[in-house]
């Protein structure tokens, strides 16, 4: 805590050290500061994609699927390299046909398809995209598919609390 206050002291303006910010907040369970903190980097720079991820997590836990894919899409469009926004966008629209809300469709379930594999193509390394790839063939009933990237984001994270809870 005590660098990311020296770092925004040093440099108040940069976007960079507001996401820090809001990813320290986010670890702590303070979802208000975490949000104020990543608002903060987007006012310093709208086009700072990183500032987006964590807005569109955190609307999509909240069932508030428009609004997520609204912000993965933006981040996307500045940066369409983003694994994680991939990663955020395929499993947003996996939480919503969970969900059976409106907004998502079973040709949805193509597109969050498309976007857990761009996810991997850009970051095979990333447990929580294995993990997501895994969710979207379990519901287009690809099972065993399914259980391989399952498997892997284990392997490569047998402590992650997200993937084991699945």
């Amino acid at each position: 805590k005590a660098a990311y206050s020296d770092a925004a002291t040093a440099a108040p303006r940069d976007p960079d050290i507001h996401t820090g910010w809001g990813e320290l907040f986010l670890e702590k369970f303070a979802k208000g500061e975490a949000m104020r903190s990543f608002q903060d980097a987007l006012k310093i720079n709208p086009r700072f994609s990183g500032a987006y991820r964590v807005p569109a997590e955190l609307a999509a836990a909240s069932y508030r699927f428009e609004e997520a894919v609204a912000l993965s899409r933006k981040a996307l469009a500045i940066d369409p390299t983003l694994a994680r926004a991939h990663n955020g966008l395929a499993f947003v629209y996996v939480l919503a046909f969970n969900a059976a809300v409106g907004v998502i469709s079973l040709e949805n379930l193509e597109c969050a398809l498309q976007h857990a594999e761009a996810a991997l193509d850009l970051d095979p390394t990333d447990p929580r995209v294995h993990y997501t790839l895994a969710y979207v063939c379990l519901h287009r009933r690809e099972f065993e598919r399914a259980r391989r990237h399952f498997v892997r984001a284990v392997e490569m994270n047998p402590n992650d609390a997200v993937i084991l809870a699945h």
